[in-house]
């Protein structure tokens, strides 16, 4: 599902999550060039990364910056409960987490 550049915001991003947790069938979401922030990040994506049962590849990459280490670690534990997720692409400059 490709909903780049469609100025959806921290708001939308919490809906998103809530339909991802419900849904096993959807495999490959882009969310790139959005307004979304770190902390809708930190807060939405990170407790819920693991209870995306169907997704294999998320992009959310908005050009936000470098990474928070806060942030960044909580990413890499989230990853390692979810084994179906092949491709977490959330920033241009750190590649880091894609996996």
């Amino acid at each position: 599902l490709k909903l780049q550049n469609n100025n959806l915001n921290d708001a939308d991003l919490e809906t998103i999550s809530t339909l991802l947790v419900q849904n096993s069938t959807l495999t490959d979401l882009d969310l790139r060039f959005n307004p979304i922030s770190s902390q809708a990040l930190q807060q939405i994506i990170v407790p819920n990364l693991a209870r995306y049962q169907g997704l294999q590849r998320l992009e959310i990459r908005s050009g936000m910056g470098v990474l928070r280490q806060d942030l960044l670690h909580a990413l890499q534990q989230a990853i390692q409960d979810n084994w179906l997720l092949q491709k977490l692409d959330i920033f241009e400059w750190d590649r880091q987490l894609e996996h």
